[in-house]
């Protein structure tokens, strides 16, 4: 009959595959870089090129293990750090972007809520129109009454008094101020009826996403 190997000795044969498993070759790591002309190369050593340019390790297999960047120059640092901040400016407007169509969005339900205050803006924008309109027949006709008067006194043959003369240089001023009024409430007008078309085609651009988003619910 066998004898059976003492309890030991057993535990010792049974934990070698363990302990050989454990402490045999590891993977041998390998670099892995392109050269100035694009050119790919693999290697045990690092060219200095490689350290400027950045390279990576690999496994035995060719599988990446990590990327190490290349050292940079003082300009691609710079541009780097432009493309950094364009980035972020890019995010930022987004963000903002974003934060803006939500409040459209739950400032006005529906599309008719804000077609309502888009008409009531461009009624405020024609009423100040009018107004202007009105002021400058007013002032218009207030000219026209003094170049009269000054007429009326050449006809008589005496001179125009200097108080006269300068009633009117000063309504012809205020004739000149009132038409620029109207003409710049003109173009405010013609601006904000523009914004706000655009304004309503990117309400129901965001209207539609969100039905899209929703299933069409």
């Amino acid at each position: 009959m066998p004898k059976s190997l003492p309890v030991a000795a057993l535990s010792l044969i049974l934990a070698l595959p363990a302990f050989a498993a454990q402490n045999g070759p590891h993977p041998t790591q390998h670099f892995r870089w392109r050269d100035a002309k694009g050119e790919l190369h693999y290697a045990d050593l690092l060219p200095a090129d490689a350290l400027k340019s950045g390279y990576d390790v690999v496994d035995d297999r060719g599988l990446l293990i990590r990327h190490v960047e290349g050292t940079r120059t003082p300009e691609q640092l710079k541009a780097a750090k432009a493309a950094a901040e364009q980035a972020a400016a890019a995010k930022r407007a987004a963000d903002e972007q974003t934060r803006r169509d939500r409040q459209l969005l739950a400032a006005y339900p529906t599309e008719e809520s804000l077609q309502i205050a888009h008409r009531e803006q461009l009624a405020s924008l024609d009423q100040n129109i009018r107004t202007d309109e009105l002021n400058l027949k007013n002032q218009e006709r207030a000219l026209a009454d003094l170049l009269a008067h000054a007429a009326d006194i050449e006809h008589s043959g005496k001179p125009v008094p200097k108080f006269v003369a300068d009633q009117i240089a000063a309504q012809r001023q205020a004739v000149t101020d009132e038409r620029s009024t109207l003409e710049q409430h003109r173009a405010e007008r013609e601006a904000t009826a523009a914004r706000l078309a655009q304004e309503l085609a990117h309400y129901r651009e965001l209207r539609a996403r969100q039905q899209d988003a929703y299933g069409g619910g």
